[in-house]
């Protein structure tokens, strides 16, 4: 009987919240890739969702610079994150990737630098392992931003201003 009070008290204390906690998921951003120029970005800020290597090629290429080249593992999801092309200094930052529930939840920060004489291709792309999550959440300061639902192929998507 004491084991019950106990367990009533905590979950009364906690709530359902307890079972609900988002977990922070590694991620490794891939260095050197960029978006193809035939790649038309329709919003402010785009979100692409990729399961597959032949997906990936479709939107995304690998540079040959002084850098390393990313080592690309096609088993997991690449993400990505970009805007249209700009004549500002623009960095785009993932700050954290988490599960919860179902949901894969991506926050990221964008900083605009000075201007510049060109325009540039703001993009960031990333891998993340999906723990079996069946939607990517991308926020942006923490403010709700889109949702893609990956029971499709590649995801497209953009609806934060």
């Amino acid at each position: 009987m004491r084991k019950i009070a106990i367990t009533i008290f905590v979950l009364g204390l906690f709530g359902c919240d307890v079972l609900d906690v988002a977990v922070d998921v590694k991620y490794k951003t891939l260095s050197n890739v960029f978006l193809k120029n035939n790649v038309e970005l329709q919003y402010s800020k785009n979100y692409f969702v990729t399961k597959n290597k032949n997906e990936f090629l479709k939107y995304f290429g690998v540079g040959r610079t002084m850098a390393p080249i990313a080592e690309i593992d096609y088993n997991k999801t690449i993400l990505g994150i970009a805007v249209p092309p700009a004549n500002k200094q623009t960095k785009i930052k993932v700050v954290s990737v988490k599960k919860s529930d179902e949901n894969l939840i991506v926050n990221y920060q964008i900083n605009y630098g000075k201007e510049l004489s060109y325009n540039t291709q703001p993009v960031v792309i990333f891998q993340a392992e999906l723990m079996g999550a069946k939607n990517v959440i991308f926020t942006t300061d923490n403010i709700y931003c889109d949702t893609l639902n990956l029971s499709n192929g590649v995801v497209i998507s953009g609806r934060c201003k």
